[in-house]
């Protein structure tokens, strides 16, 4: 990730936002690239991926905050 703040703390709020997002967003994740690749989903997986998808998105967002509160 690339960063414009010269603030250390802000890049450790920063990666520790990104990593916590792609945590909650790896079913979606791992969907979205087997649907890519023409690969079997299952209803195992779609499942995780509705139960993920809220706090996904609401990690999404506060990455997003973030980020655009640092090019400030």
């Amino acid at each position: 990730m690339m960063l414009l703040s010269e603030d250390g703390n802000s890049e450790l709020v920063l990666l520790q936002a990104e990593q916590h997002m792609h945590k909650l967003c790896a079913s979606l994740n791992e969907y979205v690239s087997r649907d890519i690749d023409g690969l079997y989903k299952g209803y195992f997986l779609r499942r995780r991926v509705e139960d993920s998808a809220m706090d996904c998105e609401k990690a999404a967002r506060a990455l997003e905050a973030l980020l655009n509160s640092s090019k400030s």
